[in-house]
């Protein structure tokens, strides 16, 4: 096991920067997803950590080795990709050793490397079976089989549920990430799935553009996003967004909504413009409350998400199924000051996050 540090990492493609500024600590034995949307710059930084593509300048380090010049094959790394890449004219047991073959490992240790590997994966039944005779859930654990026998100091894994279905993909991860809590080893994954990173890793780093937003645990980066595109990738159904003024009086005022602000604002001015964030699960029916019209509802088993319209204003509910709403309904919604996420209109930063301040108003909510 080791550790991955990556120090002032650019990378350009002629003028295109690709990743830019990075700076990023994988601890020992952690398991780190790298999320964010496409074309953020997340699987270039994996493909620098495995050697596929050189940084334009700044440091990588394995362990106590500086590896940013060597090649793949001499970073004792292995790398899981997105299309399993096995080899067809090969059985399950050959294309998980052929890696360690090539390498000039003896038969006994290769047997011995595929057998443990096999039985970790559940896979002792299909040895001889060829990629073809397999279930894509079956190719990607062979995949991951191959891997694995390698015993290296650091696994790199490049979306590797992105091609199942999604029954499929839930019953994958958890496998997964029982699979490397009890080996211990580095993981470094990239991923699009919030869901996936949430549930799997032991923290998350997130990506806009080539750069770094925020890294942390899981909770962490939901409970307390550092900027207003981490709390809008992280969370789903997504958390609603309001453009807004602080009024004469400190109060929050959205269009015709008005609302408590959740803290004394130090240094703001009346007229200023924030962005208000809501969390779904945050907006609750209430007798007393925002009054608000049903939009949509999406059913998802045990809950549903409510689209409303309140005060001219769009917001997302989470609410359970047994709130047996319809489309036109009117309801009454209630926004606890102390909930909402306060960030910079114009740098995006953070200005409040819930449970940082325990100073909050009484709730009030009222529309012009």
């Amino acid at each position: 096991m080791s550790s991955v540090s990556l120090s002032s990492i650019e990378k350009k493609y002629g003028e295109v920067s690709a990743v830019r500024d990075l700076d990023l600590e994988i601890r020992d034995g952690e398991f780190m997803s790298l999320l964010g949307p496409s074309g953020c710059g997340k699987t270039t930084t994996l493909n620098m950590i495995a050697g596929l593509e050189l940084p334009t300048s700044g440091t990588i380090r394995i362990g106590d080795r500086d590896v940013t010049r060597l090649t793949a094959m001499h970073r004792d790394i292995a790398m899981v990709f997105q299309s399993y890449a096995l080899y067809p004219h090969m059985t399950v047991e050959r294309n998980m050793g052929f890696a360690l073959m090539v390498r000039g490992h003896r038969p006994d240790e290769i047997a011995r490397r595929v057998a443990r590997a096999s039985e970790m994966l559940s896979l002792g039944d299909y040895l001889g079976r060829y990629p073809r005779q397999l279930s894509g859930g079956q190719r990607q654990r062979v995949a991951l089989g191959r891997a694995l026998v390698r015993e290296p100091e650091v696994f790199l894994l490049d979306e590797p549920l992105s091609n199942l279905d999604a029954v499929l993909r839930v019953q994958t991860r958890a496998e997964l990430s029982g699979l490397f809590k009890s080996l211990g080893t580095t993981a470094v994954y990239v991923t699009h799935d919030q869901a996936e990173a949430m549930t799997m890793s032991d923290r998350i780093a997130v990506f806009s553009h080539g750069r770094l937003q925020q890294v942390g645990e899981p909770l962490e980066i939901y409970r307390a996003p550092a900027n207003r595109f981490v709390a809008s990738f992280v969370g789903s159904p997504p958390m609603t967004f309001l453009d807004a003024v602080l009024g004469e009086g400190g109060e929050i005022v959205s269009g015709d909504l008005r609302l408590s602000a959740p803290v004394a604002l130090a240094g703001a001015r009346p007229g200023q413009p924030i962005v208000v964030g809501i969390r779904p699960e945050d907006v609750r029916l209430a007798d007393e409350g925002l009054p608000a019209i049903v939009d949509v509802i999406e059913h998802l088993g045990s809950l549903q998400v409510v689209h409303l319209t309140a005060a001219g204003e769009r917001i997302v509910a989470q609410l359970p199924e047994d709130a047996r709403l319809r489309r036109g309904d009117a309801v009454r919604v209630r926004l606890e000051p102390a909930q909402l996420y306060l960030f910079d209109a114009d740098a995006g930063a953070s200005i409040y996050t819930p449970g940082r301040n325990d100073r909050s108003p009484s709730h009030t909510e009222t529309s012009k």
